[in-house]
């Protein structure tokens, strides 16, 4: 119906979300998908990541990717922190998000294509993001603390909630500056 929801499947990257081998991205654009995602699992192959960044854009496809370091902390819950500590329970550090980010933002930038990183929930994340931006990657990422900061990091950025244990006035203290700075730009 031409006016009803407008919907944009998006697809797995690779087969079965295994991180393995990658999924038939032509298939899957065929049957209407607009971009591709591990969503939930990282990316764990950079080679692999290459190869499906690169004909994921050959496509025309936009690659959204979820940034964790999963050897990092198996079986967290929450962010590392004050709160998961306190708790006693098992947290991410900020630095398995902001390496992945980092990564994938180099490789983006090498091979001169977009990134879209998912769910931002580390402070660290955002001045990577801030750097690549600087450098003129062109990163788009989903801010998950409030909309109004989609200005700085791009107009496909969306406001989810923070996961726990998100340090969510670092991480509104570092977007602030990152955008009046303009080292974010779109």
């Amino acid at each position: 119906h031409p006016h009803g929801p407008r919907l944009c499947p998006i697809a797995a990257a690779t087969v079965g979300l295994a991180g393995e081998e990658m999924a038939p991205l032509q298939e899957l654009k065929d049957a209407g998908c607009v971009a591709i995602s591990n969503d939930g699992r990282p990316m764990p192959g950079t080679e692999l990541l290459r190869r499906v960044m690169e004909y994921g854009a050959d496509l025309g496809l936009t690659f959204i990717d979820h940034c964790e370091d999963s050897t990092l902390a198996r079986g967290w819950v929450m962010n590392e922190g004050p709160l998961s500590g306190s708790l006693g329970v098992k947290g991410q550090p900020p630095v398995g998000e902001a390496v992945q980010a980092a990564r994938d933002i180099m490789l983006a930038e090498y091979l001169n294509l977009p990134v879209h990183i998912a769910h931002v929930s580390s402070a660290l994340t955002v001045d990577i993001i801030a750097w690549g931006k600087a450098r003129g990657v062109k990163v788009v990422a989903i801010n998950p603390l409030k909309p109004d900061t989609a200005e700085c990091f791009g107009d496909k950025a969306q406001g989810i909630a923070p996961r726990p244990g998100t340090d969510v006035a670092m991480m509104l203290g570092r977007t602030s500056r990152a955008c009046a700075s303009g080292s974010s730009p779109k």
